[in-house]
């Protein structure tokens, strides 16, 4: 049970920080395009 939690909130975790990243990196790449 707690390790399933733990799997769940890393991979939440992950989700989160790709999602964070690839917004980044389309916000840097708007700026040079502009």
């Amino acid at each position: 049970m707690g390790k399933s939690w733990f799997n769940g909130t890393t991979i939440l975790v992950g989700f989160c920080s790709a999602a964070y990243i690839l917004f980044f990196t389309i916000a840097i790449l708007t700026l040079v395009m502009c």
